[in-house]
């Protein structure tokens, strides 16, 4: 399958719901970017298309992989925590 069809295939599976997306670059760059930007590891792979559990099956069975995630999740709440403390500063005079 060429980089074209792959992004095709989960682009269709994000947008009809369809939960039965195979591991592949794409579908690991979109949960990494779904956990940089703050979603929990149960949002993360229902917005790169795949499911919950296929997503823990990846992180078992990978090691790299699993560490590239907790790595991308630690970002993600460092990125909302520090999102969160700007917004409750008091503003200078």
């Amino acid at each position: 399958m060429s980089e074209n069809e792959t992004i095709q295939s989960v682009l269709a599976a994000v947008t009809t719901g369809r939960k039965n997306v195979r591991r592949n670059p794409v579908t690991d760059a979109l949960i990494l970017s779904a956990l940089q930007a703050g979603h929990s590891l149960d949002i993360a792979p229902i917005l790169a298309g795949c499911s919950k559990s296929a997503f823990r099956l990846w992180r078992n069975a990978d090691p790299v992989f699993a560490r590239r995630c907790a790595e991308a999740r630690r970002q993600g709440l460092e990125s909302v925590a520090r999102a969160r403390a700007a917004i409750t500063m008091p503003m200078s005079a």
